[in-house]
């Protein structure tokens, strides 16, 4: 085990990749269009090895290394049948996935391509006192400040995954009245 991997409690809930690598990334043979997201520009070969591995099923290719926008633009054209492949890292896969979640699509229709989330890298943090999320390299059961309080927060392996965010909260939150 690395010193950078955390061991974490049964039943722990933390995020889910389908998949290490785009090679190991399963295909729904029914659907109707596949969206192929990139989140980092390391990722955009194994991609274009996804994306021809679809043929003969329509493929739009996305960039969403500087954000979610051309996601969200193309969720307004999605129809039922519509599956989406993430590959890359967080916090981008992250972002990338609470807004497919946000727009309605189901985990059935998300494969994903990314770290292991037990060990340490840039995640997502939500922060219980002041509900803001802000982006972290701090491991699971470490300590970081948030983003928007300024608080110290643990980061605990609890995951949302409807924010697509660790928790974050005080160390000294039950001594607080």
């Amino acid at each position: 085990m690395s010193t950078s991997e955390v061991v974490l409690p049964v039943g722990a809930n933390v995020p889910r990749s389908n998949a290490r690598t785009a090679a190991d990334l399963p295909i729904d043979t029914n659907a109707a269009h596949y969206v192929v997201v990139t989140t980092d520009g390391e990722s955009a070969t194994a991609a274009a090895e996804f994306a021809d591995r679809l043929a003969p099923i329509p493929v739009i290719a996305l960039d969403a290394s500087a954000g979610t926008e051309a996601l969200i633009e193309v969720l307004a054209s999605a129809r039922v049948g519509w599956r989406f492949a993430l590959l890359g890292g967080d916090p981008g896969l992250s972002r990338c996935r609470a807004a497919l979640r946000a727009a309605g699509v189901i985990d059935a229709e998300i494969v994903t391509a990314g770290p292991d989330p037990r060990v340490g890298g840039p995640r997502e943090l939500f922060c219980a006192h002041c509900r803001a999320i802000s982006s972290t390299d701090a491991p699971i059961g470490g300590e970081t400040p948030c983003g928007g309080c300024g608080q110290r927060l643990v980061v605990y392996y609890h995951f949302s995954r409807r924010l697509h965010a660790y928790l974050g909260y005080r160390p000294d939150a039950e001594e607080l009245r």
